[in-house]
């Protein structure tokens, strides 16, 4: 067959028709049915405004519920694992050569404590914490570790394992308030994200904590004040994070084409050295008392600045958390009760832990401290 013989109507079919040319411009008359009729300014859409607006306010009212009913059982379980605990009263011999590094152990042990309930129960609870609290009164400084009664041998173990010749006595609370004192507090927590460290023991010439112990031996009659390091377990996210930010730096300051970030190596170093080891949720809380308010205020102010030596310059800090004057019985019941952190923003690992607290040794020679 010559396909040759056939025309385009008889192998395609007839030719398409050929529509009349739009006319446009604007003297052009649409007709109703047009895209703006249906689509354009002033259409009436009936929206059920009602519905929405109520959809709206059930999702706020139920995420307040949420925050409400969560705040309110974190409360009551911090109050219930306060509730419950064992002070113990730790003494070291006073020509001990126990070095500053061996309370990394002891801090490192304590990860086990736990607390928190699992799955969506985890939102409603807290975990449990030890307090670690240097006392200073008229003559004497102390050394005081407060747990939870369940954990009473656990943390006992922990503390003989690191410090052999200790001798840790449990005993009642001691009380640094006199009739009719003022009080002056605070509490302190890292200024920066927490994995960026604060000055270590290997930083200094000498024991850092000396300088602490220094302020607490100024206490005169009817004078004291109270050192608590609240430390409970933490997850690993924070060094998660950690991670991430050296390697988004290092990965963008690699690259050529890219803007440099302004970050020290130092400080990509330091964060690196802090995320490599565990690390705990912390919290610093600082009580003095005195006849005088002037007086419980100097004493404040003197132990604040002796942690001020901890701050390493351009990394992270230690920094004054506000507190409201409103809640001054709530921050002193947390204080004598030991009750867990709300705020979970402070992570210390273990080497920061023992830079701040550890049991005195012979190269300490502050006065009035409390040796076996």
């Amino acid at each position: 067959m010559d396909l040759t013989e056939f025309t385009y109507a008889q192998t395609i079919g007839p030719s398409p028709v050929v529509e009349p040319e739009i006319e446009t411009g604007a003297d052009v008359v649409y007709p109703d049915d047009s895209y703006s009729s249906f689509y354009g300014i002033g259409k009436n859409i009936d929206i059920p405004w009602g519905y929405v607006i109520a959809f709206f306010l059930l999702i706020a009212i139920g995420a307040l519920g949420f925050l409400y009913v969560r705040k309110t059982l974190k409360k009551k379980d911090r109050d219930e694992k306060a509730s419950d605990g064992v002070l113990m009263e730790v003494r070291v011999p006073r020509n001990n050569e126990v070095e500053v590094g061996v309370a990394e152990t002891m801090f490192a042990n304590l990860y086990g404590i736990g607390g928190k309930s699992d799955g969506i129960a985890a939102n409603f609870s807290v975990n449990n914490c030890v307090s670690f609290e240097m006392i200073g009164l008229p003559g004497e400084i102390r050394f005081y570790v407060h747990c939870p009664k369940k954990f009473a041998d656990l943390v006992e173990k922990q503390i003989l394992g690191s410090y052999q010749d200790a001798d840790v006595t449990v005993v009642g609370e001691y009380n640094i308030f006199a009739p009719n004192c003022k009080v002056a507090y605070a509490k302190l927590g890292l200024d920066d994200d927490p994995y960026c460290p604060l000055r270590v023991a290997e930083d200094f010439t000498g024991d850092p904590m000396a300088n602490v112990l220094s302020t607490l031996s100024k206490m005169s009659d009817n004078e004291g004040a109270i050192v608590q390091l609240i430390v409970a377990p933490a997850d690993s996210s924070w060094q998660k994070n950690g991670s991430k930010f050296v390697q988004k730096i290092e990965g963008n300051n690699s690259d050529p084409e890219k803007k440099k970030m302004n970050v020290s190596q130092e400080k990509l170093q330091g964060i690196n050295k802090k995320i490599s080891k565990p690390g705990l949720m912390a919290e610093i809380r600082i009580v003095t008392s005195a006849p005088d308010e002037a007086i419980a205020k100097m004493h404040l102010d003197n132990i604040i600045s002796a942690f001020d030596q901890y701050n390493n310059p351009g990394i992270n800090k230690l920094k004054k958390r506000k507190l409201d004057p409103k809640h001054e019985e709530s921050f002193l019941y947390d204080v004598i009760y030991r009750r867990t952190p709300e705020d979970e923003g402070t992570i210390l690992n273990i080497e920061e832990l023992a830079s701040i607290y550890h049991f005195p040794n012979k190269n300490i020679s502050t006065p009035n401290i409390r040796w076996l």
